[in-house]
């Protein structure tokens, strides 16, 4: 929204293989194959339902994800890329079937599955192979999951007709294997992994079918066969910090690499021994943070990314369904980026429809490809969907916002089609009404009312437990909001929801116009929670500096939960533009792709929501301290323990907490302090940039006081 985006913002100056055989299989791997290759994993996904199954298994729709105990990871990198003479499943299936480089039980590769949510039987990697009629095979092949101790995985190996279920599992390589005879006519034999659950991190390698000669009859069942191109090969850049590895196809033999910080200055550096095919680079020595690395082959060959490093205990940062973010999914630029918001533990996205795209003529609809898209990588992602409700139309009001009786018929049954085609946890109505660049016409709380009504009334007739989220307003119009409670529309909606820019100077800011929103909901005898659609800060050049970006993320997602926000979308996941001097098209936590290198390259904003929601691990509001000069806010942790987010907008200034042992503060840039206890209490330096405050605080550490719980127009909004 050009009108309040444009603020300026003035700020202050072990390779491990084991074998261990048993009557069991299991392989998995990813990326997409030729058009045999396609067919092969369509016969077998057909087939998943149809095979004998060797034991019953009832799997709940969605699979919630496990539990895990610690991972015990080595380092590895996640890469994109097609394995050769393998089918994989599409990402719309299945979270991340994928290459996985480094740690691998024979060569350099291995395939790894990643399905946190599984809706039934999915095939994840298959393959066909020939065999000889009336003929003994072995097969085997290893397997292995990112866990210290042994877990149940819900994956079966299929040859043929036989159904091997994989056996309990953990970070060591073991042997499965089984004999299979084939049959008086059978000459080509479908393998197949197939998950039943959710798995996480489950790696498959050296898949075998050998006769007594030792004839092989599985072609690249060491995976070391990967399609890329050349480059920076990792299917994410925000990595954990005690594994980090890149994945990357350059010239062979000796190459280094060499990490910077934001000033330019060297981080750390290694070397590495590259093949002709996709090899790992471990990134040993680096500390939790944000870096440019570049890598350089035997050839003086370049190839540089932005990689952010987390030090966290598992080996995926959990998704919280409390953050989300906008997702033009429409745009070339964006119309495979939502698994790089699962990357960032994001757990909600925002797509916005175009009316007048999806309806060209009265009641004729088409659907946006993109967006189912978008919504099947969420999904399997085990993220939250939100749609929003497009604004106007040329078949019906010449293009204005509805208003006549024809008109708001239409978009009634507009709203309630969205609702019914997609599978949407949300739907919103109509986007910014009061803004000029939004709506030509009558632009008050009144005229919105019967908009907001047609808009409820059509997704409640399809849907009517999923909520409804109103008023959508750019910047938070208090006038706007009174007058639209004046005309009932308190009744219409399931949650409120604006675009508080107005907070760009200051984000703290934010909780005033909460407390606003909820008192004035309040007074209508139907308090309504309220949900932050958007708000985000731009990196252009001249308003906040990249890192400066990261500070705000924080003090403003903060800020939102403590004052009881339910969901808070930032605005928005990749840039909408290159030009570092395009005001609009840099609120994004991604820049778009870069040659040479596969994933979407993170901003340090990406790296610390990552850092945000891998820290708080789902932790709640706890309390506010009564600090002076300090925003202090603690959560919950594990083990019923408490975590920080401190800061202050009043320059340096200290805060002291009661604390039995030490203390650690991380700042927005992953940067580490310890603080050790003086008298039984820890006194910290806070200023702008805020930090994570973790340790073994005393119970009374504080003082607590409880806290009550715009952009361009464009065809995807």
């Amino acid at each position: 929204m050009p009108g309040r985006k444009d603020t300026r913002i003035p700020m202050p100056q072990k390779s491990r293989f084991s074998r261990k055989t048993v009557i069991i299989i299991a392989s998995a791997v990813l990326v997409l194959g030729g058009a045999g290759a396609a067919a092969a994993f369509a016969i077998n996904n057909m087939n998943a339902a149809e095979a004998p199954q060797a034991e019953e298994r009832s799997t709940p729709t969605p699979t919630p994800t496990p539990t895990p105990t610690p991972a015990v990871v080595e380092p590895a990198a996640i890469a994109q890329g097609g394995a050769l003479n393998w089918s994989l499943a599409p990402r719309t299936t299945l979270a991340g079937v994928l290459p996985r480089i480094g740690d691998a039980a024979d060569g350099d590769v291995s395939i790894s599955i990643d399905a946190p949510v599984v809706s039934g039987p999915t095939t994840a990697v298959a393959s066909t192979v020939a065999v000889v009629p009336e003929t003994e095979y072995t097969f085997s092949a290893q397997v292995r999951v990112p866990e210290e101790l042994p877990v149940e995985v819900p994956a079966e190996i299929r040859i043929g007709a036989t159904v091997l279920p994989l056996p309990e599992l953990d970070a060591d390589w073991e042997e499965v294997s089984v004999a299979y005879t084939t049959g008086a006519a059978e000459t080509a034999v479908d393998l197949s992994v197939v998950v039943n659950g959710a798995v996480r991190g489950l790696s498959v390698d050296t898949v075998s079918l050998v006769d007594e000669a030792g004839t092989e009859a599985v072609a690249n069942g060491s995976f070391e066969e990967i399609d890329a191109p050349s480059g920076i090969r990792n299917d994410s850049l925000i990595l954990q910090q005690s594994t980090a590895t890149l994945a990357v196809k350059l010239g062979p033999g000796a190459a280094t690499w060499v990490a910077q910080n934001a000033d330019g200055s060297e981080a750390a550096s290694g070397t590495a021994t590259l093949t002709d095919r996709l090899s790992p680079v471990r990134l040993e020595g680096l500390a939790q943070g944000y870096y440019q690395v570049t890598v350089t082959d035997a050839a003086g060959r370049s190839i540089a990314a932005p990689v952010g490093l987390i030090d966290m205990p598992d080996t995926f940062v959990p998704v919280d369904t409390r953050f989300g973010t906008h997702v033009h999914a429409a745009k070339d630029f964006a119309q495979d980026a939502t698994p790089s918001a699962a990357a960032l533990g994001i757990g909600l996205i925002r797509l916005g429809d175009n009316w007048q795209t999806t309806e060209p003529s009265p009641g004729q609809y088409f659907w946006n490809e993109p967006f189912a898209q978008a919504m099947g990588e969420a999904t399997v992602n085990g993220m939250d969907k939100m749609i929003v409700v497009g604004r106007t139309n040329k078949a019906y009001d010449k293009a204005m916002p509805p208003s006549s009786p024809a008109a708001l018929e239409a978009y009634r049954n507009y709203a309630a089609a969205l609702a019914s085609h997609y599978d949407v946890q949300a739907v919103e109505v109509y986007n910014e009404w009061n803004i000029p660049s939004f709506n030509k016409g009558c632009r008050t709380g009144e005229c919105y009312e019967p908009v907001l009504r047609a808009g409820y009334e059509g997704v409640k007739s399809v849907k009517p437990n999923i909520p409804v989220i109103g008023g959508v307003t750019g910047n938070f119009d208090r006038g706007f909001f009174q007058q639209l409670w004046a005309a009932g529309g308190i009744t219409s909606l399931d949650a409120v929801s604006f675009h508080p820019y107005q907070t760009l100077a200051r984000a703290e800011d934010l909780a005033a116009l909460i407390d606003e929103s909820r008192l004035d909901s309040s007074a209508q005898g139907a308090e309504k929670p309220i949900w932050i659609t958007e708000l985000g800060w731009s990196s252009k050049t001249g308003d906040v500096s990249l890192e400066q970006q990261g500070e705000m993320l924080i003090r403003s997602q903060i800020t939102a939960l403590m004052k009881g926000v339910e969901r808070y979308f930032w605005y928005d996941l990749v840039n909408d533009k290159t030009d570092r001097a395009d005001h609009e098209g840099n609120f994004g936590l991604y820049t778009q792709r870069i040659d040479g290198v596969a994933a979407y390259p993170p901003k340090p904003a990406a790296f610390t929501q990552a850092l945000l929601v891998s820290r708080l691990n789902g932790g709640e509001y706890v309390s506010t301290d009564e600090i002076p000069g300090v925003f202090s806010y603690a959560f919950s942790a594990a083990d019923d323990e408490e975590l920080r987010f401190a800061w202050s907008t009043e320059g340096v200034e200290t805060a002291t907490y009661a604390a039995e042992g030490p203390v650690t503060a991380t700042n927005t840039r992953g940067q580490v302090v310890t603080y050790e206890p003086v008298d039984g209490a820890v006194t910290v330096a806070v200023g702008l940039d805020p930090v994570i405050l973790e340790g073994d605080f005393a119970s009374d550490s504080a003082s607590p006081s409880p806290t009550p719980t715009q952009k361009e127009d464009s065809t995807d909004e």
